[in-house]
């Protein structure tokens, strides 16, 4: 089996990228030339989430060998500020192949079963490229190694949850619903924005890697950070007392509340928290 694996430390995190990148170009062949293919493009966005999946395996075993790996690209240079400040970094380890794994496996059994179920429904070329873009949001999510970038593809994730669950726009009760997990989200996301901000004032740097040490004589605004994570994740993990959207969220199709609840978005806080626990806590 090691034949199998990746052994280059680079080409990890290449294809880390690769297998978030691919249900985005998915996302944009089918929203610019979907109902011009065969079945409006719902093959084209499985086989893509398909190799994105079949990756996602090679990439598991090979971490769970015992490697990992970062790979950081300048984003913004300022004078002044540190160059690690604004980067977009990326890594893969065994907590974050494990959850690409199962974002890949939920997304693959979500698009194969929607093929059957939405065919014939209203509004079918819109549906797969929302799936696809959900997709590669929360792969984005998972390999980021910035929480400034965390955080963009955090929002995207709670955009795209909301363009899923009002996907029956014509219905009242699913415009509310979507209405309602888009907002209940942002009063979340208001926890994020607080930690970013304590985070840049005393640290200077989002990188995940520099993170650690960074708040050793500051103790009280190192809780405040983290108690703004927390806020956060109790608002996409749809906890208490910011848990009401959850319930609503059903009016979105049967495939995209299986996609939203099994171990995607609502997981999307607990995999936060268990990322920066060794800088947060």
């Amino acid at each position: 089996m090691n034949s199998y694996l990746i052994t280059d430390l680079d080409n990890l995190v290449y294809f880390s990228l690769m297998t978030a990148l691919l249900p985005l170009c998915a996302f944009f062949i089918l929203f610019f030339y979907g109902k011009k293919l065969p079945r409006k493009g719902d093959w084209l966005a499985s086989l893509f989430i398909g190799i994105s999946f079949i990756l996602s395996l090679v990439i598991f075993f090979s971490v769970w060998e015992g490697r990992a790996g970062t790979m950081t690209f300048k984003w913004i240079s300022l004078v002044g500020i540190s160059e690690n400040a604004f980067s977009v970094s990326l890594s893969i380890d065994k907590l974050s192949s494990f959850m690409m794994l199962t974002v890949c496996l939920i997304s693959l059994l979500v698009h194969l079963y929607s093929m059957e179920y939405m065919k014939g429904k209203l509004n079918y070329t819109r549906y797969f490229p929302y799936l696809s873009i959900f997709t590669f949001a929360m792969l984005g999510l998972i390999i980021s190694d910035n929480l400034l970038i965390t955080f963009m593809f955090w929002e995207l994730v709670g955009f795209t949850s909301y363009l899923l669950i009002g996907f029956w726009f014509t219905k009242e009760e699913a415009i509310k619903a979507s209405k309602k997990a888009f907002l209940f989200n942002r009063i979340g996301d208001l926890g994020f924005l607080l930690a970013l901000m304590i985070i840049w004032s005393y640290a200077g740097t989002f990188e995940f890697q520099y993170l650690g040490d960074s708040f050793e004589d500051q103790s009280m605004w190192f809780t405040m950070a983290g108690l703004g994570l927390v806020f956060a994740c109790i608002g996409k993990s749809a906890q208490f007392p910011l848990y009401v959207w959850l319930p609503d969220a059903m009016e979105g199709p049967t495939p995209v509340s299986a996609l939203i609840h099994a171990a995607t978005m609502v997981a999307a806080g607990i995999f936060l928290l268990a990322k920066v626990f060794f800088s947060a806590f």
